[in-house]
């Protein structure tokens, strides 16, 4: 417990970090037209013998969100 008491004192002479200055935002530039992805498949080379995606297709439409979920290993992070 000595040592803690120790070390508050010299936490509370620590320096607050120099702020940064923040760049300007940009407004984000306007997306038209839609996304289409088309008969996908795809094997893990160390599993060759399964296919996580097989044929698989989507369009996502101008101003849709889509998350792609799933258990690890079925293909999210390939999309």
């Amino acid at each position: 417990m000595d040592a803690v008491r120790e070390v508050l004192p010299l936490l509370n002479s620590c320096n607050e970090p120099a702020q940064a200055e923040k760049p300007p935002l940009e407004k984000p530039r306007t997306i038209t037209g839609k996304v289409q992805i088309r008969d996908v498949s795809f094997r893990y080379p160390s599993r060759p013998e399964v296919r996580i995606l097989n044929g698989f297709s989507v369009t996502v439409e101008p101003d849709t969100y889509v998350a792609f979920v799933g258990p690890s290993g079925s293909g999210k992070s390939t999309l």
